[in-house]
């Protein structure tokens, strides 16, 4: 206060209130400093408790995650893993309704010499059935490939029956076949799966087999020369065929892309029954390979769904089928 020595007492008097009201500041500052250090602790508290709480419910979640892949699992063996289903495809040039079908039973009704011959299967579709509809009744084994199993669909039946329009669908969404509503509805489980950790990696192919010889329908014709197609044992129970492209699957463009070179690339021929009859079977496959990391160590997951157009079966004296037609 040497500086001051020679203030009046009245400029004293005001330097002491001004000394004063800076301690009052300081008090109320260190009073907030210690206010906030305080809530700092609560909060890092509070965050430690939450990250506790979610690791907990990730856990639970994980837990949960694994019931369900096993229950659901465990219902598709008690419905049969072998089922058969019918589809009846609308008939609109004929004069009258040929069958009968029941949805609820799963007969279908066949008349015969005045005599209706009934056959019961695991789940009948008839004439109305959307291509959503049909879909929705074998989305669960789509979800089960997704767990890593091992799934396959056939589609059989007289040429022109439908086959390759429920399994690859026509023009328009609405038109899907279970091929892109396969890959579609695998495509969103694994964005969702995404939050649990779980990363995939899709890879597609399509195979023909023609007169008991494999074709890659991905490979151009004039690549194939020099390529050996052969099916041999693979890793994780699958089983695999050498020279083969598999096509990696990001998002239903891709799987679009390689529908149309594989229809394109398929023996198809003008028969009595039908324009454009398929004259061979193809295989399309979805490889589903995932992992995450779950307590220190890495979680696998191997899964294949195989969707399956069979060749048309055919009577000879409909098709009128000759030289390489009646061969194949």
């Amino acid at each position: 206060f040497k500086q001051y020595a020679c203030n009046t007492p009245a400029e004293i008097a005001q330097q002491l209130q001004a000394i004063l009201s800076h301690e009052k500041d300081r008090a109320q500052i260190q009073c907030q400093k210690e206010n906030a250090v305080e809530d700092a602790t609560q909060y890092k508290t509070l965050v430690t408790s939450l990250r506790e709480q979610v690791a907990q419910l990730q856990q639970r979640l994980s837990a949960a995650d694994a019931t369900r892949r096993k229950l659901h699992n465990e219902l598709q063996e008690l419905k049969g893993n072998i089922r058969v289903f019918v589809r009846v495809r609308p008939a609109p040039d004929a004069p009258v309704k040929i069958v009968d079908v029941d949805t609820d039973t799963g007969d279908v009704m066949v008349p015969h010499n005045n005599t209706a011959h009934s056959f019961r299967f695991d789940k009948c579709f008839n004439e109305q059935t959307s291509q959503e509809e049909m879909f929705e009744e074998v989305s669960t084994f789509v979800v089960s490939a997704l767990d890593g199993y091992n799934v396959s669909l056939f589609a059989y039946g007289q040429t022109g029956s439908g086959k390759t329009h429920t399994v690859m669908g026509g023009a328009g969404q609405e038109q899907w076949g279970i091929v892109p509503r396969a890959v579609q509805l695998i495509l969103a489980s694994v964005e969702e799966k995404a939050s649990d950790g779980w990363s995939f990696e899709i890879t597609a192919s399509f195979v023909e087999i023609y007169n008991d010889s494999l074709r890659d329908l991905l490979c151009p014709v004039a690549e194939r020369e020099g390529k050996t197609y052969r099916i041999v044992a693979g890793q994780h129970g699958r089983l695999d065929v050498t020279d083969l492209i598999e096509a990696p699957v990001k998002n239903p463009k891709d799987v679009t892309a390689l529908m149309n070179t594989a229809s394109e690339n398929r023996t198809v021929a003008k028969t009595d029954m039908n324009e454009r009859s398929s004259r061979s079977h193809m295989v399309f496959s979805l490889r589903i390979t995932g992992s995450r990391q779950q307590g220190g160590a890495t979680q696998h997951s191997h899964g294949t769904l195989h969707l399956v157009d069979l060749a048309g079966s055919e009577r000879l004296a409909k098709s009128k089928a000759e030289g390489q037609q009646l061969k194949e």
